[in-house]
Parts: structure tokens; sequence; C-alpha cells
């Protein structure tokens, strides 16, 4: 109970210092669909280089705080950790399924369950959401999530942990970052799309095959 109310209380962190949780009694399975307001803005232009006009869009903002709570605990310990404070936040993007989103937003993300290690055997996310847009565009939900990130070092198809005084890998043109660690990430919104093409075709993609650069859980 203790944990609930200081998620509750806690909008002076990361992007609830922008939009403070909501005054609802946030309940499983943790998400709100939001509409026509600066947050919806907000939303869309994080994913501006890959919408086009006729793209249908659904966001929703998770309110999970038991995850909250746990992810701003984590940044504490980073920074107690390395010194003078220099983790920041990073909003980042990762590509799924929408019944494995709903099971990120009650459980989180889940590294031991990585298949796939190009830049290390943790959760991958890309912070170019144009890049991460070729999985997004076969897996139908992206999730746009805060991780802290302190030292970061390049990561490959071995690398089981990141190296000392490191808590982040990925690859080399910075457009891949990967965490290792249970509560590095904060899943603060859904965005399920239904793409539009040129013939005036719009379809759900799910066709999971072929991923190269990221690791899905």
């Amino acid at each position: 109970m203790e944990m609930l109310q200081m998620a509750k209380s806690s909008n002076d962190f990361g992007l609830r210092r922008q939009f403070p949780w909501s005054t609802s009694d946030p309940k499983s399975p943790w998400i709100i669909k939001i509409n026509r307001s600066a947050e919806e803005s907000y939303v869309k232009s994080l994913l501006k280089p890959t919408l086009h006009r006729r793209d249908k869009i659904q966001i929703y903002r998770v309110e999970n705080p038991y995850l909250w709570a746990r992810y701003i605990l984590r940044h504490e310990e980073l920074n107690a950790n390395t010194g003078p404070p220099i983790v920041s936040e990073h909003i980042v993007f990762h590509a799924t399924d929408w019944s494995k989103a709903l099971q990120i937003v009650d459980e989180n993300f889940n590294w031991r369950l990585v298949t796939r290690a190009r830049f290390g055997q943790g959760v991958s996310f890309s912070k170019d959401p144009s890049y991460a847009d070729r999985y997004a565009s076969e897996q139908g939900v992206w999730m746009i999530t805060g991780i802290p990130v302190g030292h970061k070092s390049i990561g490959n198809y071995y690398t089981v942990i990141p190296p000392p005084e490191h808590d982040t890998t990925g690859d080399r043109a910075d457009k891949v970052y990967v965490k290792y660690y249970d509560d590095d990430f904060y899943p603060y919104y859904l965005v399920h799309r239904t793409y539009y093409y040129e013939f005036g075709i719009g379809r759900e993609y799910d066709d999971y095959s072929d991923y190269v650069d990221y690791n899905y859980y």
C-alpha cells in the first residue's frame, strides 16, 4: 500500500512531470485511452517521422503504480552507485503484439525471455522511431518506454551483462539500447496502429517473422 501511494504521488519524475497521474484509482490492466489532449499531441510528435496523415492510431497511457514505484527506486539506485547523479531517462521505442504488450504492462519487460541478442542479451529498444518502425509495422504495437541510462557500451551477441560500471549496451550508431536488469524500464504508452498505403488499403499486421536487430519479449 505504501508503494501504491508513493507512485500515485510521484509527479515530479520523468514524463509524469509533464503529464501527472490521473485522479482515477488505477487497476489492472493499467491502461487508460487518451485522445484530443496535449498528451496525445506529445505522443504523436514522438512518432511524427513515421506517421502518414491517414494512419489510424489508438494511444493508451500506462498507470501501473507498482512498476512505476520500482522504476523510480531503480533510478535512485543507479545514481547512488555512480557517485554524482549522471543517470538520465531516455524515451525509447519497443515493438510487440497486443497480447504481449498487455503482459508487459502488468509484469514489465522480462530480459530472461530474450531469444535474440545482436547487441546484448537483454531487452532491446530504439530511440529512433523510424528505425523501430520496421518492427512496429509487423507487430502492431509500439511501446513508448522510459529507461535509465548512465554509462553505455557497445554490445554484441555474447554480451550477457554490461561491462563493469556500465548499465546499458547498444550499437555504434546509437540507435539501439539494451537493458539487462529488473525495473530498468517503465512502459509509458501503448500505441496501436493501422497503416495506410498509397492504394488506400490499411491493415493490421500479424506476421512476426524476420527480426534482425531487436530482441523481443
